[in-house]
């Protein structure tokens, strides 16, 4: 159950990194709120200065909604003092794998210990009884999840991207950014 659990957490950070192009500190600390529930206001996502993981009723499709004072560039033009917003596309049963972690896999991550509402969390073990993810913990579990899916292994065939290196979230975002720019 717990091998389970850990590996659709690492699905879900890779493709949670590559729609949205966040930083590191906006991928982990964003909240989760659960199909059916009453998801957070506006105003209580931007006293909290975090986003969250939401469904919308009208899109039919989870959506991510970040307030623009949680970002590190909150002053910037691109925002205009508005907020994110982004449905996520469900390329690749992407909902399929959003349920499956927040019904199932999250409460087996858990283990019993207090929730700390974020859609990412660690597993808890004996050593580390907090669930959330801090700055460096987030990173080692990305740069975990890169070496054991990202990087192509000739000698266990696991792996896709042959010669490709550790790495931590932002390098994803620089890499989208220098996309865009150049389109």
């Amino acid at each position: 159950r717990r091998p389970a659990a850990e590996a659709v957490r690492s699905f879900l950070m890779l493709r949670f990194g590559l729609h949205l192009g966040l930083r590191q500190k906006n991928l982990r600390q964003l909240m989760v709120s659960e199909r059916g529930r009453l998801p957070r206001s506006e105003r209580q996502l931007a006293d909290m200065k975090r986003g969250e993981l939401r469904w919308s009723e009208r899109e039919q499709g989870w959506e991510v909604l970040i307030p623009s004072v949680a970002f590190k560039n909150a002053n910037s033009s691109f925002f205009g003092s508005k907020p994110f917003r982004l449905v996520l596309p469900n390329l690749g049963g992407l909902y399929e794998h959003i349920e499956a972690y927040i019904d199932r896999h999250r409460r087996v991550l858990l283990g019993g210990t207090e929730d700390p509402g974020t859609f990412f969390i660690k597993t808890v073990k004996a050593t580390s009884k907090d669930a959330a993810y801090d700055r460096n913990t987030f990173y080692e579990a990305w740069r975990q999840v890169i070496q054991r899916y990202g990087i192509y292994n000739p000698y266990t065939h696991r792996g896709v991207i042959v010669g490709l290196l550790p790495h931590g979230p932002h390098n994803v975002r620089d890499v989208l950014a220098t996309h865009i720019l150049k389109q």
